[in-house]
């Protein structure tokens, strides 16, 4: 029933990462150059990086007939609240239990130096602010992860009620779907990705030539 979209971004990838998986990963100038042509529904730049979510990729996910889910910091959620889109959004503020525990998050995860540490917690500080101040249909505490994902999992069954599909919690099978229907959309799912690599790949390529031409 749910689907994410995949951000575009102007950073490097990190170890594992697969362009057109977990991002679209473009050079700065291509980035720009999309935002200008207003490809984006929001966008925001954080420790030097670009970062937006493109109107192909909510598309790409609604046409699969699923609920598009955009994971974005407060400058998006501002952004898409001042659009029509608001209108048919449900926005959840995902929050950690306490600044001292995300510290501890992020430096487990040993992918970034203390510097851009210091720079997430101090983003993480103003964003906890912002958020007060901003209309949320649900505030979430990722304090323990079962715990949290069934608090999440109630309030989308009182959302969308018949047209959520129960997905099970962390490490269990999802229960209201077949192995058969699982593997089939699990497919479709990478299809999708895959066609919307290309489609991406083709716009930069585009950008490049365009650049190109114009040097």
């Amino acid at each position: 029933a749910f689907g994410f979209s995949i951000s575009h971004t102007s950073r490097q990838p990190r170890p594992g990462e697969t362009h057109g998986k977990e991002y679209f990963f473009c050079s700065r100038e291509e980035f720009e150059k999309l935002k200008k042509e207003g490809h984006f529904v929001e966008s925001a730049e954080f420790s030097g990086n670009c970062y937006g979510t493109s109107f192909a990729a909510v598309d790409n996910v609604r046409r699969g007939e699923r609920i598009c889910l955009l994971e974005i910091d407060m400058a998006g959620v501002l952004q898409i609240q001042s659009t029509p889109l608001a209108q048919e959004a449900n926005f959840v503020f995902i929050q950690p239990p306490s600044i001292e525990e995300l510290k501890a998050r992020l430096r487990g995860r040993r992918t970034e130096n203390e510097e851009h540490i210091a720079k997430r917690l101090a983003a993480a500080q103003r964003e906890l602010a912002l958020a007060k101040e901003t209309h949320f249909d649900f505030y979430l505490t990722n304090d323990n992860l079962e715990d949290a994902w069934q608090k999440l999992e109630a309030q989308l069954v009182q959302w969308y009620g018949p047209v959520f599909k129960k997905a099970a919690g962390p490490g269990e099978k999802r229960s209201r779907l077949s192995e058969e229907e699982t593997k089939a959309e699990e497919a479709k799912t990478e299809e999708a990705k895959a066609e919307e690599a290309k489609a991406e790949e083709a716009k930069v390529e585009e950008t490049k030539v365009e650049g190109n031409a114009g040097e």
